[in-house]
């Protein structure tokens, strides 16, 4: 069957974000994206994208290697879309050139974005979720701003968040053990060696006089 072109889109909100058509072969699942399992039973989104295109714009952001731009994108939003795009080129449905409507966003906008339609669209697994949380706290959100981008209390926010720091401890333990095992005895101050050492294997067995 030819390869046919996608040019069927819905319009993205008018932003100040830029509107592009990027070739199939150069777009690519950016780390940015927060959902990170997909469904696997895409048949129906690509018999959608057949018979009418992409229905909504996927969101991206440029590579940039040594201060330039390489030319690909990474889907920061509409990975599934992508995925099933994919899928077609693999069958020989549609070209891998075939070219895609897109929106660029900076790398400051990218995870917000992703997590606003990730949540909007099917829910984010727990784990999804919860490393939603520490993606955006490491960028610098605090509890109460994580919890409006998902539109959920901050008690729930801090409790994931917990629960990475607590995956995060159990993880480190057997390095923590490994590493005691190999510091060496005699690298011990005097003082924690006395302390290490078992009751009495430092001192002196009394000598019994001769009756």
């Amino acid at each position: 069957m030819a390869a046919k072109s996608l040019n069927t889109a819905i319009e993205a909100p008018e932003t100040s974000d830029q509107a592009i058509a990027v070739p199939l072969v150069k777009l690519f699942r950016s780390p940015l994206n927060v959902r990170k399992q997909l469904d696997t039973d895409l048949t129906e989104l690509c018999a959608s994208i057949l018979a009418h295109g992409v229905l909504q714009n996927l969101i991206v952001t440029a590579e940039v290697k040594r201060g330039r731009r390489t030319g690909r994108y990474g889907v920061v939003a509409g990975g599934r879309r992508l995925e099933a795009l994919r899928r077609l080129v693999e069958e020989k449905r549609i070209g891998s050139d075939t070219p895609v409507r897109c929106i660029e966003v900076d790398d400051a906008r990218a995870l917000e974005i992703s997590i606003a339609e990730n949540s909007a669209r099917l829910s984010l697994s727990p784990a999804d979720e919860v490393g939603a949380y520490k993606a955006l706290s490491d960028s610098g959100k605090s509890v109460a701003e994580i919890a409006a981008a998902f539109g959920i209390s901050t008690v729930l926010v801090a409790g994931g968040l917990l629960i990475v720091l607590l995956t995060l401890a159990v993880l480190l333990v057997p390095e923590v053990r490994q590493l005691r095992r190999r510091t060496p005895q005699s690298g011990l101050t005097s003082e924690a060696q006395a302390a290490a050492a078992p009751a009495g294997a430092g001192a002196i067995a009394p000598t019994a006089e001769p009756g």
